[in-house]
């Protein structure tokens, strides 16, 4: 009876049935990212929304027509005057049923541009919601990239303390030989298990970082947090395209907070015309046609349909309205603080662009240094591993250089993914990132 649940529990815990990780490329993360992050989905949901108001505004072209109905009873008494000279007075009552439709429609004919303004800051609001829509998806991307390199270093700082693991077991197995050829204390075997053990302590907790760094970019590319995934190495972006001035013109061109930006300072101004446009007269045409029919249920009365049309033009001049001042005051002061609020954004999308592409700079520098102080670490590593093993020095210059061939590998490690960091915000910061992901 036992059988059965061993079975399933070898089933679970065995690696080799476990759930594969799901590889993913920088450029396929910069897709789903792009296609599946909660906050890109509802910025194109609502560009779409402000989208339907043009069809809002444009509908101040088209006539209006309006159909009305209603049915109502009614009792009439009636006196009249009857007889010679008038001299009788007779009642007629009559009970009557009478139903009613009207259709009335109207056209604007001409109102001095307030619904040519009004399409126009609709198409120029729609247009700054779909630049919009690209700006969230730019802080999509760079979470993205963010998460991915994260992901990516914590893969290479896992190689490296891996490779150090099997180095200081080595070195333990040397010391551990010359403590039993008597060549050294048995202090030197213990020193080099406990630097060993510290080795594997730092896997330990880097493995750890990795699972939550791996579970915060399946998060950024809209899967599930509990989703495996592997990352793929990226090689160091070249050395081009990180000059500064070149960098905030691009972000001029390109960065869509901008485009929103340049847009609703229109967008503004348009709007400030249209209120300008309140203190004038408008012109429409009117039409209006109704049926009656009215039924005689008792008495006298005149049963059958009545018909009315007519038809004509509207002529209204707002002579005296204090709302249209102030809602000329408050239009223009918007118009102002929409291009003021454009000239800030274009000054802080420049700083950015300017500041990410002297980080690359910086980033590509310290790359190399950090290369040359590898390079000098892993040798002087060698030369100490040599003596030691040949008894010609002590376990403290050993120790002293895996520390340092360590730390130089793993400043390795980051000095690449910050290059590469550097590079996808200076990528984001010129507006150069979304292009990666279609």
């Amino acid at each position: 009876m036992r059988i059965a649940p061993l079975l399933l529990t070898l089933l679970l815990t065995t690696p080799a049935l476990a759930q594969a990780p799901r590889t993913v490329t920088y450029e396929q993360a910069l897709r789903l990212a792009a296609g599946r992050a909660p906050s890109v989905i509802a910025a194109r949901a609502r560009a779409r929304a402000v989208a339907a108001q043009e069809d809002v505004a444009r509908a101040g072209y088209l006539p209006s027509l309006t159909l009305g109905a209603n049915g109502n009873l009614g009792f009439a008494q009636i006196p009249q005057r009857v007889g010679a000279m008038g001299a009788d007075v007779v009642s007629f009552s009559f009970l009557s049923l009478a139903g009613d439709s009207a259709l009335n429609g109207r056209l604007n004919l001409y109102d001095f541009g307030r619904t040519a303004n009004a399409v126009r800051a609709a198409e120029l609001g729609s247009e700054a919601s779909r630049q919009d829509a690209r700006a969230a998806l730019r802080q999509s991307l760079l979470g993205a990239s963010v998460a991915y390199f994260t992901a990516l270093a914590d893969r290479e700082v896992l190689s490296n303390i891996r490779a150090t693991v099997a180095q200081r077991e080595a070195h333990l197995r040397i010391a551990q030989g010359l403590v039993g050829a008597g060549t050294r204390p048995p202090i030197e075997a213990l020193r080099a298990e406990l630097n060993l053990e510290a080795a594997r302590l730092d896997l330990t907790v880097a493995e750890a970082n990795a699972r939550g760094d791996l579970a915060g970019l399946a998060a950024a590319l809209g899967l599930e947090p509990t989703e495996l995934l592997e990352v793929v190495p990226v090689e160091d972006p070249p050395a081009e395209d990180d000059d500064p001035i070149d960098a905030a013109e691009r972000a001029l061109r390109e960065r869509p907070e901008l485009s929103a930006a340049r847009i609703r300072a229109v967008q503004a101004e348009v709007q400030a015309e249209t209120a300008r446009a309140g203190r004038l007269p408008t012109l429409s045409a009117t039409a209006s046609a109704s049926l009656r029919y009215t039924t005689v249920l008792n008495g006298q009365g005149t049963p059958g349909p009545t018909t009315q049309i007519s038809g004509g033009l509207a002529f209204t001049w707002p002579l005296f309205d204090p709302t249209v001042r102030a809602n000329v005051v408050s239009a223009d002061a918007n118009a102002v603080a929409a291009r003021a609020s454009a000239e800030q954004v274009s000054l802080t999308v420049r700083a950015e662009a300017t500041q990410a592409a002297i980080a690359v700079q910086a980033a590509r520098s310290a790359r190399d240094q950090s290369l040359r102080l590898a390079a000098a670490a892993a040798a002087n590593l060698e030369q100490a591993a040599g003596r030691y093993a040949q008894g010609a020095t002590g376990l403290l210059e050993l120790v002293d250089a895996q520390a340092a061939d360590a730390s130089a590998r793993i400043s390795v490690v980051r000095a690449r993914v910050n290059l590469l960091l550097a590079r996808a915000r200076m990528e984001a910061a010129t507006g150069a990132l979304e292009a990666r992901a279609r």
